[in-house]
């Protein structure tokens, strides 16, 4: 990290930290729970997110207990066998009438929060919706007939998917980091976002990061009071753990 800084719990900065903090919290019981539901011995945290989302599971003796519910995408460095459930997705729009419209009820999409305007002024719903390729897809009445297996196959991924993420960005527009840098031909360009380092000592949080920093509360310092401090909290935490 390339900055360091410093601020209270109890500042404005301090009280809005410690509340994402929370929502992490609860975001990454969430995924352990999922991948507990599922028998997982490990999963994978989703892409760019600081807490929270599963993007794959790993299951013991990389052995997948219901296989016609997950397919696997492949194998990580070590080897293990990563698996996803066992869907395919198609996307698509709703036109709603008014923002206070309801999407119609199709039991295997996913719809986004906040509609948009089109260009042609319809006011648009846009959902991701989950199917399995394997299975009938006859049409009765408007809805689809599909076996007991891909039915619980969708209504995992729409577990896995509707689950909370805390992303990268959301603590790096709270710090008010400057994200961009020059690459060398002059002109600036986002980077892709690093996770910051942060530990809590009494009132003071501690904050490591890869951009400066513009926040009100904060204050800098430099590496190694950071790594001092950080340093005799471990500390503290592994006496803590042995007197338990």
């Amino acid at each position: 990290m390339a900055y360091y800084y410093k601020f209270n719990v109890k500042t404005n900065l301090g009280k809005s930290f410690v509340r994402l903090w929370h929502e992490c919290d609860k975001a990454e019981k969430a995924a352990e729970r999922f991948a507990a539901k599922v028998a997982a011995v490990m999963f994978y945290p989703v892409d760019s997110s600081m807490a929270g989302g599963v993007s794959c599971v790993v299951f013991k003796d990389n052995k997948c207990p219901k296989p016609g519910h997950w397919k696997s995408i492949g194998k990580d460095a070590d080897g293990y066998e990563l698996w996803v459930p066992n869907v395919k997705q198609r996307t698509g729009a709703l036109a709603l009438a008014d923002a206070g419209s309801k999407p119609n009820a199709v039991t295997n999409r996913i719809y986004q929060k906040q509609p948009f305007t089109s260009a042609e002024g319809q006011l648009l719903l846009p959902y991701v919706e989950l199917y399995r390729d394997d299975e009938a897809s006859k049409s009765i009445s408007g809805r689809y007939k599909m076996s007991w297996a891909a039915r619980e196959s969708i209504r995992i991924e729409k577990e896995r998917r509707t689950l909370p993420v805390v992303s990268v960005m959301q603590i790096l527009n709270l710090l008010q980091a400057d994200i961009t840098g020059c690459n060398g031909d002059g002109k600036m360009h986002v980077v892709r976002p690093v996770t910051p380092t942060f530990f809590r000592y009494s009132q003071t949080i501690y904050l490591g990061c890869a951009y400066p920093c513009n926040a009100e509360d904060l204050v800098e310092i430099c590496m190694c009071d950071y790594l001092e401090i950080e340093k005799e909290v471990r500390a503290m935490e592994r006496d803590n753990s042995k007197s338990k």
